[in-house]
């Protein structure tokens, strides 16, 4: 039995070094060399006009968020990943405060 599984990992090894080398050497990651994102342009939809409130976390870092619609009433929080920010929900942010009372995100 631990015969099988160390040839199992010997061969899944040397699939993964193989799938490597072929990607490495490939012409795709040529024919994108230099290239980057522009971010000096923004979408307009993307750009939120609201005020950014601020609150300190237990370990003494600064969070923000954006509120939106009245203060009365259920809160729903809409979350983002890390490589995201909160302006991508501006939009869905506006059109759900026309409905519930307040949203944070």
């Amino acid at each position: 039995m631990i015969i099988f599984v160390i040839k199992a990992m010997v061969i899944a090894l040397c699939l993964y070094c193989f799938i490597a080398l072929a990607l490495i050497n490939s012409d795709v990651a040529r024919q994108h060399v230099g290239e980057s994102l522009d971010f000096s342009v923004t979408s307009e939809n993307s750009i939120d006009n609201s005020p950014k409130l601020s609150f300190t976390a237990q370990d003494n870092s600064r969070l923000y968020y954006r509120q939106y619609g009245n203060n009365e009433g259920p809160l729903i929080v809409v979350l983002h990943g890390s490589s995201a920010h909160g302006g991508l929900y501006a939009k869905l942010s506006h059109a759900l405060s026309n409905n519930v009372k307040r949203i944070q995100n």
